[in-house]
């Protein structure tokens, strides 16, 4: 299994790559990130969870966000409970997939 991270400050690069994935390649998605705050962060997953589905991709309902460093912000986020929540949720993402994700 392939799991592609992407970086994305206010998501420009994300929603390309996102435009770009090939339905024939990816079967299976799940969206995370991190952010000074976490609702907006939420609120660009369910953006790119809308494009994805779109191309045709099985997408998973849920998300991962945490805190983030910005300026003088979460000057110590993400921290190692954040990183250990996100692959928790990143190996529980491609457990659901199940046999439909390709490896």
């Amino acid at each position: 299994m392939k799991i592609e991270v992407v970086y994305s400050t206010r998501n420009p690069l994300a929603k390309k790559f996102a435009r770009a994935l090939d339905p024939s390649a990816v079967r299976n998605a799940a969206t995370f990130g991190t952010a000074a705050s976490v609702v907006g962060t939420r609120r660009v997953a369910v953006q790119l969870q809308q494009l994805l589905r779109r191309k045709g991709l099985a997408v998973s309902d849920e998300t991962y966000s945490c805190k983030a460093r910005m300026w003088f912000f979460n000057r110590e986020k993400p921290d190692e409970d954040d990183l250990k929540r996100a692959a928790d949720f990143a190996r529980a993402a491609a457990k659901e997939a199940g046999p439909r994700a390709r490896k």
